[in-house]
C-alpha cells in the first residue's frame, strides 16, 4: 500500500462541464491546412489511418502524400476510397507502398505519424533538423477541440474505463462521444460531431501521448503502470514520461485521478502536477486524501476530509478486482465532471461488456469460453487467472488456459508463477511465439511440467482444449495471451476475431 498526497496551494475550483481548459479559440482546420502540402506516414490497417486521412481530405489541403512501409492488398480498397474522395475534393494525392521516403520529408510541409511509428526512427529526426511541424492524431485534435474533454490512459483498464466513462456520461450528456485509441474512432474523426458543451472521453496510449504539448484533457485519468512498450521507448522512465503528458499541461481548474494502490503511481507525483489530484481505491484512503474508495463492499466519496457513502457495490463484485479499478476510476471521473452520484449509481447497472476484454463467446450448461485477446502484457493474464480460477468455485470447474504470443522486451516470471498456482499442467495450451518461449524458460525454472509443445495455429489450440472438456464439470476455456501477436495476426484485434470465428465453428452443437 501507498502512502502519499498531494496538495495544491489555491481554493478548491468547482468544475464547470462548459469550461475549456484554455481560453484560447481554436484555428478552423481550414485554415490551418489551407495550401499545405501533407504527408500522413502510416495508413495502417485498424482502420484509423483509412479514417484519418479521410478527414485531412476533406480540410481542403493542397496536396496529401500517403506513406507506409507495407504493401498490402489489404490497403487497395483504402486507397481506392480516398483517392475518389480526394478527386471530389480537388486535393492532390499520391501513395507510396512499401516505404518511407527522405523526399517525402523534405517536399511536404506538415507531418502527421501513425502511432505506430517510432519517433526517434532517422526520417523524423531528418524531420526536426529540417523544422519540419510532426503532429500525430491527438495534437491535430487538440488544436481544434471545442468540446471539453476527460482522456484516459494506463498500462491496462483504458478502453474498459474509456466506454464505461461515457456509459456513465450519457445519463446526463446524451450527445456525449468516444474514441481515440479505439478501431474506427481517432480522435480526429470526433471534431464538430456534438454541441460544444458535451464532453468527448478519449482512449490515448503513450504513442501519442509523446507528441503531446501545450493541451492536456480536462479530466486526466492514469489507470495504473506497468512495464510495457519497451521495445518502443526502451526505458520504464522513457514510458513514465510519455503517459505524464496527460496532466503536464492541465491547469488548477483541471483534475488528475491516480490509483492510489498502484506502485507506479509514485513515479508521477515526481512530476509537478498542476491540477488537483484525486485518487481511487480498494481500501479507504487517508483522511487527507480526496478520491474513491471501497470499505466493506461499500462505496464511499471524500473529500476534504468529509466522507460520504455512495452505494452498496457488493453485487458488483462479480466483475473483478481490474474492472473493480477500472470501475471507481470511471465513478470518480464522472463525479469530478459534475454528474450526481444517484444518476451515477443508477447507470452503473447497464454497464455494457468490452469485446476482446475477458469477454464471454460461449455459455453453455457446461462452458464458458473467454476472449482476453486485448490481453498484450502478463498482468493482464495474471488478472484473468485469479478471477476466473475463483469463480464461481475454484473447487468445482474445469479451467483450461491458452496463452502466449509475440514478445515486447516484458518478463514472464510472474505470470509462470500464476500459472503454476491455477493451471493444472494438462489444461496449459500455449500458442507459439517469442514471448511464448520466455514463458516456458520461466515456467522451467519452476519445474512446472508442459503436456504439450507450443502450438504453431490457434485452431490447434483450440482443438486441444476441446478434448480437455469434462462432462461432469463447469469447463471454462480462456484464450488470455499476455503477450502481443505481430508474428500470427495483425494485431489483437484480429487475433480476438479469428479466436471468435474458430470458436464458433468448433464448439457449436
Amino acid at each position: 500500500m501507498l502512502y502519499f498526497y498531494h496538495t495544491l496551494n489555491f481554493k478548491t475550483i468547482k468544475l464547470m462541464a462548459t469550461t475549456l481548459s484554455t481560453t484560447r479559440q481554436p484555428q478552423s482546420p481550414a485554415e490551418f491546412f489551407a495550401k499545405k502540402n501533407l504527408l500522413q506516414m502510416g495508413l495502417g490497417i485498424l482502420g484509423g489511418g483509412f479514417t484519418i486521412a479521410q478527414w485531412l481530405i476533406k480540410q481542403h489541403p493542397k496536396s496529401i502524400t500517403i506513406t507506409d512501409s507495407k504493401n498490402s492488398d489489404d490497403f487497395q480498397p483504402a486507397i481506392k476510397k480516398l483517392t475518389t474522395l480526394a478527386q471530389n475534393n480537388k486535393v492532390k494525392i499520391k501513395f507510396v507502398l512499401g516505404k518511407h521516403r527522405q523526399q517525402d520529408i523534405l517536399t511536404n510541409d506538415l507531418i502527421i505519424v501513425n502511432q505506430a511509428i517510432p519517433l526517434d526512427i532517422p526520417l523524423l529526426k531528418l524531420a526536426r533538423e529540417k523544422k519540419k511541424p510532426i503532429e500525430n492524431d491527438i495534437t491535430l485534435f487538440y488544436k481544434f477541440v471545442k468540446n471539453p474533454t476527460l482522456g484516459i490512459t494506463g498500462t491496462r483498464g483504458k478502453t474498459t474505463t474509456t466506454i464505461w466513462l461515457h456509459h456513465l456520461l450519457k445519463s446526463q450528456f446524451p450527445k456525449s462521444i468516444f474514441g481515440g485509441n479505439i478501431p474506427h474512432k481517432p480522435a480526429i474523426s470526433l471534431l464538430n460531431k456534438i454541441p460544444p458543451k458535451n464532453p468527448i472521453v478519449l482512449e490515448i496510449p503513450s504513442f501519442q501521448l509523446e507528441l503531446l504539448k501545450d493541451k492536456s484533457p480536462r479530466i486526466a485519468v492514469i489507470t495504473n503502470i506497468y512495464r510495457d512498450h519497451l521495445n518502443r521507448h526502451h526505458t520504464m522512465q522513457n514510458y513514465i514520461k510519455a503517459k505524464a503528458n496527460i496532466f503536464l499541461h492541465q491547469t488548477p481548474n483541471d483534475y488528475l485521478i491516480l490509483n492510489y494502490d498502484d506502485q507506479g503511481t509514485k513515479e508521477f507525483l515526481k512530476f509537478r502536477i498542476p491540477s488537483q489530484v484525486y485518487y481511487s481505491s480498494l481500501v479507504p484512503l487517508p483522511s487527507k486524501i480526496n478520491g474513491l474508495f471501497l470499505s466493506d463492499n461499500k462505496l464511499y466519496f471524500q473529500e476534504y476530509g468529509q466522507k460520504q457513502m455512495i452505494a452498496n457495490i457488493a453485487k458488483f463484485k462479480r466483475l473483478g478486482e481490474h474492472n473493480i479499478y477500472n470501475l471507481l476510476q470511471a465513478i470518480l471521473a464522472a463525479k469530478l465532471f459534475g454528474l450526481d452520484f444517484p444518476k451515477i449509481v443508477n447507470q452503473i447497472a447497464t454497464l455494457p461488456q468490452i469485446p476482446m476484454r475477458q469477454e464471454t463467446i460461449i455459455k453453455q450448461k457446461n462452458l464458458l469460453v473467454i476472449n482476453d485477446s486485448a490481453s498484450t502484457i502478463p498482468e493482464a493474464t495474471i488478472a484473468a487467472l485469479r478471477y476466473w480460477s475463483t469463480f464461481p468455485n475454484p473447487k468445482k470447474k474445469n479451467l483450461i488456459l491458452i496463452t502466449g504470443g509475440t514478445d515486447k522486451d516484458l518478463v514472464f516470471d510472474k505470470l509462470a508463477f500464476e500459472i503454476k498456482e491455477t493451471i493444472n499442467p494438462n489444461n496449459l495450451i500455449l500458442l507459439d511465439g517469442s514471448a511464448t518461449q520466455k514463458l516456458i524458460a520461466e515456467l522451467q525454472n519452476l519445474n512446472y511440467p508442459l503436456a504439450y509443445p507450443a502450438q504453431e495455429t490457434l485452431k490447434k489450440c483450440l482443438l486441444i482444449s476441446k478434448e480437455l472438456i469434462k462432462t461432469s464439470r463447469l469447463n471454462i476455456v480462456l484464450f488470455s495471451p499476455g503477450a502481443t501477436s505481430l508474428e500470427k495476426f495483425k494485431n489483437e484485434f484480429d487475433r480476438g476475431e479469428k479466436f471468435n470465428e474458430l470458436t464458433r465453428i468448433l464448439f457449436r452443437h
